[in-house]
């Protein structure tokens, strides 16, 4: 089975971390970071402090509104 974990913020890195350690025990897990409110030297440590591995893939959106990242978003997905 394969499933796609998509994330933004650090709160969400927080609420998922145990969801992410077991999906990857049972399934291909592909970790997807949007790169809403990311900074590397934020987002980072908490991958380290919470034994994550990091993302599969970066989509760097950087966006100013909702819809803007929702349509950089789906723009993506396809790629």
């Amino acid at each position: 089975m394969r499933i796609m974990t998509l994330f933004g913020t650090r709160p969400e890195i927080i609420r998922l971390s145990q969801v992410i350690k077991r999906l990857d025990g049972f399934c291909n897990q592909t970790l997807v970071h949007t790169g809403q409110n990311y900074e590397p030297a934020l987002s980072d440590i908490f991958f380290q402090e919470l034994d994550l591995r990091p993302p599969d893939i970066h989509l760097g959106i950087q966006a100013s509104g909702f819809p803007e990242q929702v349509g950089q978003l789906l723009s993506q997905a396809g790629e």
